[in-house]
């Protein structure tokens, strides 16, 4: 036997003290053809063969150990100089270490992620972001320490008297390190103080004391504010140089706010109507209303109130049972508006929400418009399947009239989790015509089960399938086989961002064709063809793989000609669980 491994020869060792057979293979072969048992004596043979193979399988499965234990000591050989190569090969890297400014501008970045740069202070739990980069290494120690973003961003709960010393000096901890011109984010909440003969705690004296560096502040309290926060609420208009953007419990709050010079944003979440008189309060100075809708019967305050209001956004949670009513209203300045609906129960389903939101508005300065259905974690596919139509199709007709009513002209427009037909899509892009920059999202959804979708299709539900008509439509000579020949959809488009389902989005060629005809970087080319030039398109498909040999010419534009292309596409796992019954 040879050995791989030393390179020498050995003497193989008898499998068995029994002598060979004198049966022959070619006996053994009419044996096994053969109806009738083997004699006695051939059995005698036949056992010593069997013993035989026995023992040479014994023989090589002892190899073949012996062989794995050496393969695997070779590959922890070959891991261990790979380990060394990739620690050797950084000796030769031309930046051994970020420069400083660098990893601050690093630092920073993880500050102003969302999650990452509040600082939470409170008796029950102290989480400073900060401290973790510092417990890396002295040198990250160092540029953490002096990297103010990651110490201007404070949450404090204030509920309990518990732990006061703790609270005071992580405060002040957060407070020092950020330095002292920095303006603070601050988010007050669980405060709940009714007896003005308490007196102040420390550490909300150590927070006033800074009120005049405050850019950000959210309450979410529960209490009197000008008993919470006496040291600076007991004088009369108190100052707040630095406040741009304000998130009062009660808009009666405002009154407190009236002298902040640079305050231009207010967001409003979950609270009353306000009654009565309004405070006094600079009302034309407010650019930005955010309203957080979750279960009121009223809004808590109407954005007529805002003569120069610039961007208006709702946000609809899924506690939400009845959508309020809005006051009809004109805002002449409105430029952007923002509606995120989440509920899709039998009175504030997405479509009768955005219904409410239109009817009640005339913006005739609005630019840009997103809507967000944000029905995937209400919707599923299994859900769609057994909600009715009226709940879920696109109210085209307020859509529509909105439009017409407001005279708006539209440039930006972002659609995410809508569930909108052909025919209505392309009614909404056709009272668009300035539309430059186009938005189209499709969350991924699992497939509900055959039981589920038995003797039900689209055209049965009500709601009519998307389908590749409207992107064809998008071509920038028209089609010849109807009247839009020479007459594009939305002609000034630039930028078009698409993540749909393979469902519908079935044709590479045509939407290859459509990109490739609005590609006129000539503007003397794209005025007599009446288009803008196409500058960015964004495409994923979710449930299939695309065609590289098809979407080379677009890959060949982004690398050469200065498009910004981006392609991808997914087949999301299968789901394990299996979907509940409607």
């Amino acid at each position: 036997m040879f050995c791989e491994i030393c390179q020498r020869n050995f003497s193989q060792p008898a499998a068995s003290t029994i002598p060979p057979p004198s049966i022959s293979s070619t006996d053994l072969q009419q044996l096994l053809r053969s109806p009738y048992p083997p004699s006695a004596a051939q059995v005698s043979e036949i056992l010593g063969i069997v013993t035989n193979i026995d023992a040479e399988i014994r023989h090589y499965e002892a190899r073949i150990l012996r062989l794995q234990s050496e393969m695997k000591l070779l590959e922890n050989k070959q891991q261990q100089l790979k380990i060394r190569r990739q620690r050797y090969n950084s000796l030769l890297a031309p930046v051994r270490r970020l420069h400083t400014e660098v990893l601050d501008h690093v630092f920073v970045m993880y500050a102003n992620i969302v999650g990452c740069n509040m600082n939470f202070i409170g008796p029950s739990l102290i989480f400073l972001p900060g401290q973790t980069l510092m417990s890396v290494c002295v040198r990250w120690r160092e540029i953490a320490n002096s990297c103010k973003p990651l110490w201007t961003s404070i949450a404090l709960e204030l509920g309990s008297t518990e732990n006061v010393d703790v609270i005071t000096e992580t405060l002040q901890w957060c407070l020092d390190h950020a330095g002292p011109t920095a303006p603070l984010n601050i988010i007050l909440r669980d405060i709940a103080v009714e007896d003005t003969d308490i007196e102040e705690p420390e550490f909300c004296k150590l927070l006033t004391a800074q009120a005049s560096r405050w850019r950000e502040l959210s309450l979410y309290t529960q209490g009197n504010l000008g008993a919470m926060l006496p040291s600076i609420f007991e004088v009369e208009n108190p100052s707040f140089p630095s406040l741009e953007a304000l998130c009062p419990v009660t808009p009666r709050e405002l009154g407190l706010f009236s002298n902040a010079p640079k305050l231009h944003e207010l967001s409003f979440s979950g609270v009353a109507d306000m009654e009565g008189d309004k405070p006094v309060f600079p009302w034309s100075q407010i650019k930005t209303l955010k309203l957080k809708l979750y279960n009121q019967h009223r809004i808590p305050i109407t954005p007529s109130l805002f003569p120069e209001l610039e961007s208006l956004s709702y946000t609809l949670s899924s506690f939400l049972s009845i959508m309020p009513d809005i006051p009809y209203h004109t805002l002449n300045t409105l430029q952007a508006l923002s509606v995120s609906l989440a509920k899709a129960g039998p009175n504030t389903g997405p479509p009768k929400a955005l219904r409410k939101i239109l009817e009640s508005a005339c913006y005739p300065a609005l630019r840009r418009l997103v809507v967000d259905f944000n029905m995937y974690a209400t919707y599923n596919a299994y859900v769609v399947v057994g909600h009715d139509a009226e709940e879920l199709g696109w109210p085209q007709h307020e859509v529509t009239s909105f439009i017409l009513r407001s005279g708006c002209s539209l440039t930006f427009l972002q659609l995410r989790d809508a569930f909108i037909s052909t025919r209505d899509l392309l009614a909404l892009l056709l009272h668009t015509p300035a539309l430059s920059h186009l938005e189209f999202y499709q969350p991924h959804r699992c497939k509900p089960i055959e039981e589920q979708l038995k003797n039900m299709v689209p055209a049965q539900m009500g709601l009519e399938p998307l389908t590749m008509a409207w992107i064809k439509r998008l071509h920038a000579h028209g089609t010849e086989d109807s009247y839009d020949f020479g007459n594009p959809l939305v002609p000034k488009l630039t930028h078009l961002s698409l993540t749909v389902l393979s469902d519908w989005f079935d044709d590479d060629q045509l939407f290859v064709n459509v990109i490739l005809s609005r590609w006129v970087p000539d503007p003397i080319l794209a005025s007599e063809i009446g288009v803008a030039c196409l500058k960015s398109v964004e495409l994923k498909v979710w449930g299939r793989l695309l065609d590289d040999k098809v979407y080379q010419p677009l890959l060949q534009l982004g690398n050469l000609a200065g498009m910004k292309v981006e392609l991808l596409s997914e087949i999301p796992p299968v789901p394990i669980a299996a979907p509940y019954a409607l």
